[in-house]
């Protein structure tokens, strides 16, 4: 979290299909942030295809505030 949330008491990462594939954090400070303990998806997990990355409000509506998205990625070619 950059800017403090407001209106929610923290908020889901997930990727459409599951609400916390990769977060569940309650909080709204600035340097909330989610980590492996937080999630539902297996740290081994990896897809060949894109994903859609959903933010969900807990207990409310987003009224304001920023969350940074990192995304790291790997790409390998074939032999």
């Amino acid at each position: 979290t950059t800017t403090t949330i407001t209106g929610a008491t923290g908020y889901t990462v997930g990727d459409g299909s599951d609400v916390d594939r990769w977060g569940d954090k309650t909080g709204t400070a600035i340097g909330t942030a989610t980590g492996s303990t937080d999630y539902t998806a297996d740290p081994r997990w990896w897809t060949n295809a894109a994903r859609a990355v959903t933010l969900t409000a807990k207990t409310s509506n987003f009224t304001g505030g920023v969350v940074q998205v990192t995304v790291f990625y790997w790409s390998a070619a074939g032999a």
